[in-house]
């Protein structure tokens, strides 16, 4: 398999991946509407603003840190860095917002989704640039779509929609809680997108922030 075949492999499917969580975001949507009331353009806005703002955080952050400290810095500083600063972008847009638990978990919602939206803008861009250098159809072993719709693969998906609505729930409950979501984001942050390790701590974060999150606002 040549390099760029690879690629496109590779980003086929990315692109059936962030699908799969664009529909089960959607139905997390469906549920919280059921639940508490639709959205709301508020909501819609912070949420987009957020997304922004966290690319260009990520786009800038290094360069930044490098140009600061005069010397290179590991990935994983850069990443704590990042997921630090998007926390503390969250918090103040929540609180300028001034939002509900409604309106907040509203936000958590709209923005995974406005994010997978501008991963799968980003991929179909790196598939037509790929497209020029394909050489035909190649399928590695594992790359199956069918193994997208695993048990394991679906909690981590969850998780991870459950873990940017409780983030925006627990800043909106108190300010204070944006030390939990820096605490538990940063964490994540400290490992590649995907190891193991990153997996399991935003599978386990995911679930755990949410539940938290329902128990000081239903309580």
């Amino acid at each position: 398999m040549t390099l760029p075949d690879r690629g496109t492999v590779l980003a086929r499917r990315r692109m059936r991946e962030t699908r799969r969580d664009m529909v089960l975001t959607v139905l997390a949507g469906v549920g919280l509407a059921g639940w508490v009331s639709g959205p709301t353009w508020r909501s819609l806005g912070l949420a987009v603003v957020l997304v922004a703002g966290a690319a260009v955080v990520a786009g800038l952050c290094g360069a930044a840190v490098m140009k600061v400290l005069r010397r290179p810095v590991a990935p994983v500083v850069i990443g704590v860095i990042v997921a630090t600063l998007n926390e503390v972008l969250r918090w103040g847009l929540v609180a300028w917002g001034g939002l509900g638990a409604a309106e907040a978990a509203w936000m958590g919602v709209w923005s995974f989704l406005v994010g997978l939206g501008v991963m799968l803008a980003s991929l179909r861009l790196a598939l037509r640039t790929l497209a020029a250098n394909q050489a035909g159809e190649v399928e590695e072993p594992g790359e199956r779509p069918g193994s997208l719709l695993s048990p394991l693969r679906l909690i981590h998906s969850v998780a991870l929609i459950c873990q940017e609505v409780a983030r925006c729930l627990l800043v909106a409950w108190s300010p204070w809680l944006v030390l939990v979501t820096i605490a538990e984001a940063g964490l994540a942050g400290g490992f590649p997108r995907n190891h193991p390790a990153s997996t399991w701590i935003a599978t386990a974060g995911g679930y755990t922030l949410l539940a938290v999150a329902l128990a000081l606002w239903l309580r």
